[in-house]
C-alpha cells in the first residue's frame, strides 16, 4: 500500500520524519487541512511501537499494549467501530501467595462486589476509598489534573488518597507498574489521576486484528504515495532532508516525529534529552486452552516478582490465535534485577513463577517469541497535557512532536501530532 518509487528532491508542503502515531496523526490533520504531506519512515513499515507480527497464525503485538477508549485524542482521531475493538474486563485477577482473587470494579461488575470485598487484599476501608477516589478524580478536568502540584504516584497514594500499604503493594503497585513500567511508582501523580480517570470512563481494548490496526487506520486517510518506508533521514539542511541512501526530500516545513533520540535532539540549540526511559519485555506462549477463560488482566502480587502481569490475548480477541490454540502474553518490567537476563533465563524464570499457581502446565506451554523494548516509555516524573510553542517549534521551518513532550501515552502522541499540525498549518 505504500509508495516505493519516488523522484529526486520531491517538493511538498510538510515532510514528516517518522511514521509513528505522532507523525501519522500530524499527517492526517495536515492533509485534512488541504496540505500535501510526505512521511519518511526508517523501518519497513509504519506504526512506531504499535506493530503486530503474525507468526504461525498468532498475532503478536510488539509488547503488551491497550487502547484506553476514553482517551480524548483517540476518540477524535480514530473510528472505533472500524477497529472492531475488543474490550478487556474492568478490574483484575490478583495472583498472591495466598491464592488467586478477584478485584472487580463494583460499578462495572456488580456481581463481583461481594467477592472483591471479601478477599484478603487490603481492608474494606481501602476498597471503599477506591470508590471515593474515583469520584474525586472524575470531578477534575484535564487542565486541573495536569496543572496540580506534582509529587510521585506513591506519595499521592499514601498521603493524598490515604491508601494503606497492603492495597498498594498487592493491587495498585502491579497494576500501575504495568502501565508506568516502573515498580517504585515515581511517576508523576498527574499521570496516575489521568490514567485512573481514563479507566473509570472507558475500557481498555485492543483492535480485533492487533494494535497495528491503529496506525494503519490513520495511514488509510492519506494518499497512497504519501508514505515512504525503508528510508532513514540522517541530516536536515534548511528545507531539505537527506537520507542514508542519498535521496533528498524538499519541503516548505519539516516535522521531526521520531522518538526523543540523538537525531531529534541534534537540531535543538539547547539539548534536553529525557533520560531514563522505561523498558519492558513481553513473552508470548502458545497454549492448548486458556488458563483464565476471560478477557481480564492478571496481576502478580508477589513481592519479588519477575512477571508483572499477564493476559490471554485470544480471550480478548479470538483473532489473536489459531482456532485450536490460546495466546498468553507475559509482561516483565525492566529493572536492574532482570535487565541482563537472557531470553532463555527470562522464559525459564517466568515459567517457574507462574507454576506457583498453574503447576506443571506452565512447562507445557510452547514459547513463541519475546520482544524487549528498552525505550517503551519516556521518563514521567514531570508531565503535562499541553505543549508550548517552544516545545513544538525548533526554529523557523523545523518542528517536532512526540509523546515525550507531554507524557507517555497514546493520547499524548496523538495530541502532540494534532497540535503541531495546527501550528504548522497556520504558519504555511
Amino acid at each position: 500500500m505504500f509508495c516505493l518509487f519516488y523522484h529526486h528532491k520531491i517538493m511538498t508542503d510538510v515532510l514528516i520524519i517518522g511514521g509513528g502515531i505522532a507523525g501519522l496523526t500530524a499527517a492526517k490533520n495536515l492533509y485534512e487541512k488541504g496540505l500535501s504531506v510526505k512521511i519518511i519512515e526508517a523501518s519497513n513499515r509504519i506504526g512506531g511501537k504499535l506493530k503486530t507480527d503474525i507468526i504461525n497464525g498468532f498475532r503478536l503485538d510488539r509488547g503488551f499494549q491497550v487502547l484506553l477508549t476514553a482517551y480524548p485524542e483517540a476518540k477524535r482521531a480514530l473510528n472505533y467501530s472500524k477497529l472492531q475493538l475488543r474490550n478487556i474486563d474492568a478490574g483484575a485477577i490478583l495472583h498472591t501467595d495466598k491464592g488467586i482473587f478477584e478485584f472487580a470494579d463494583p460499578f462495572r461488575n456488580p456481581s463481583k462486589t461481594l467477592s472483591t470485598l471479601a478477599n484478603p487484599i487490603g481492608t474494606w476501608a481501602d476498597k471503599l476509598r477506591m470508590l471515593l477516589v474515583k469520584t474525586e478524580i472524575n470531578g477534575k478536568d484535564l487542565h486541573e489534573i495536569f496543572t496540580q502540584p506534582e509529587t510521585t504516584t506513591y506519595q499521592a497514594l499514601r498521603e493524598n488518597y490515604n491508601f494503606k500499604s497492603s492495597l498498594i503493594e498487592q493491587f495498585l503497585n502491579p497494576f500501575l507498574a504495568g502501565i508506568f513500567l516502573e515498580k517504585e511508582l515515581n511517576t508523576s501523580n498527574r499521570m496516575f489521576d489521568f490514567i485512573f480517570q481514563m479507566f473509570a470512563n472507558g475500557n481498555g481494548a485492543v483492535p480485533a486484528l492487533g494494535m497495528e490496526q491503529i496506525p494503519l487506520q490513520l495511514a488509510s486517510s492519506l494518499p497512497k504515495d504519501a508514505i515512504i518506508t525503508n528510508e532513514r533521514v540522517v541530516s536536515i539542511n534548511k528545507n531539505i532532508a537527506t537520507t542514508e541512501n542519498g535521496n533528498e526530500f524538499e519541503a516548505k516545513k519539516i516535522l521531526i516525529a521520531t522518538d526523543n533520540n540523538e537525531f531529534s535532539e541534534s537540531y535543538r540549540s539547547t539539548q534536553n534529552k529525557t533520560e531514563n526511559t522505561k523498558g519492558t519485555t513481553c513473552l508470548y506462549f502458545s497454549m492448548d486452552k486458556s488458563i483464565v477463560k476471560r478477557p481480564v488482566l492478571c496481576l502478580n502480587s508477589l513481592q519479588n516478582r519477575l512477571v508483572n502481569n499477564f493476559v490471554i490475548m485470544s480471550d480478548i480477541s479470538s483473532d489473536y490465535a489459531p482456532i485450536d490454540k490460546s495466546l498468553l502474553s507475559v509482561s516483565i518490567v525492566t529493572d536492574n534485577e532482570n535487565k541482563n537476563f537472557t531470553e532463555e533465563e527470562l522464559v525459564e524464570k517466568a515459567r517457574r513463577e507462574l507454576s506457583f499457581w498453574y503447576g506443571t502446565h506452565a512447562y507445557e506451554w510452547d514459547f513463541l517469541k519475546s520482544y524487549s523494548i528498552s525505550d517503551a516509555l519516556p521518563n514521567q516524573k514531570s508531565v503535562k497535557n499541553t505543549p508550548s510553542i517552544e516545545d513544538l517549534k525548533i526554529h523557523e521551518g523545523l518542528y517536532r512532536c512526540g509523546d515525550y513532550l507531554l507524557n507517555g501515552s497514546l493520547n499524548a502522541a496523538m495530541r502532540s501530532g494534532r497540535l503541531v499540525a495546527d501550528l504548522m498549518a497556520n504558519e504555511i
